[in-house]
């Protein structure tokens, strides 16, 4: 299995924290995201890791050096990830985990979602359901919608920035967003547009539970805040 982290953005909602930086290289407790996204993918064997970068590429890359390969996608200021990933669909073959690049989360979370055997396995957490996520909607056992158009009053739960996809379903969601940028205009379309699509045409997407398990998306000053004081990822 490989693993891909979106890396591109340029995080401006946590602009006060990250002095020029890309987000995934604020530090949390001597490491930065990043290096804590790295050290627990190796920890769960898994060593082929591509970073899809953009802003501060060479930031990235003099940070990682060989611990990963990168790819720079070049229109991060003016798209969202649904383009990034479009861009980068190349790496949609065999198993891929994809994961968002501001995400901190439990060994045992991740393991739980990289041994799923579904062609699409997205991890969830159904405990809650909060602004700032994405939001999913589910069956007993699948994901029958995600994205930020969900209301927090009809979703059951939050997408965790975490999703596993067998080589089957890496191939369909290539496919799905070949389509997407094909049919209609996309610069502010997140790539989850994409699984809401696969979902509404029968596929199943399997929902992981970390339900129980902490994580954190540290999207703001709040978030780095939160994650500043509490350990789960170390």
């Amino acid at each position: 299995m490989k693993a891909v982290i979106l890396a591109a953005g340029l995080g401006s909602r946590l602009s006060s924290v990250t002095s020029g930086k890309p987000k995934c290289l604020v530090e949390l407790h001597g490491k930065s995201i990043l290096r804590h996204q790295l050290d627990l993918l190796a920890a769960c064997d898994i060593t082929q890791v591509t970073i899809v970068t953009g802003f501060g590429a060479k930031l990235i890359r003099s940070h990682v050096k060989e611990r990963a390969s990168l790819v720079y996608y070049p229109n991060f200021a003016s798209t969202n990830n649904l383009l990034t990933l479009h861009y980068c669909r190349r790496l949609l073959t065999d198993e891929v985990l994809l994961l968002f690049a501001d995400v901190l989360l439990t060994r045992k979370a991740l393991q739980d979602c990289a041994s799923c055997p579904s062609d699409f396995a997205l991890l969830v957490d159904s405990s809650q359901c909060r602004e700032g996520t994405m939001r999913v909607r589910l069956s007993e056992s699948s994901v029958l919608d995600i994205g930020s158009h969900i209301k927090t009053s009809e979703g059951h739960g939050n997408f965790v920035g975490v999703a596993r996809f067998s080589a089957h379903g890496s191939e369909l969601l290539a496919a799905e967003l070949d389509e997407i940028v094909a049919t209609r205009e996309c610069s502010a379309a997140y790539y989850t547009d994409a699984l809401a699509s696969l979902a509404a045409k029968g596929h199943r997407l399997e929902p992981v539970s970390i339900d129980g398990s902490s994580w954190l998306e540290v999207d703001t000053e709040e978030d780095y805040l939160t994650a500043s004081s509490q350990a789960f990822y170390l």
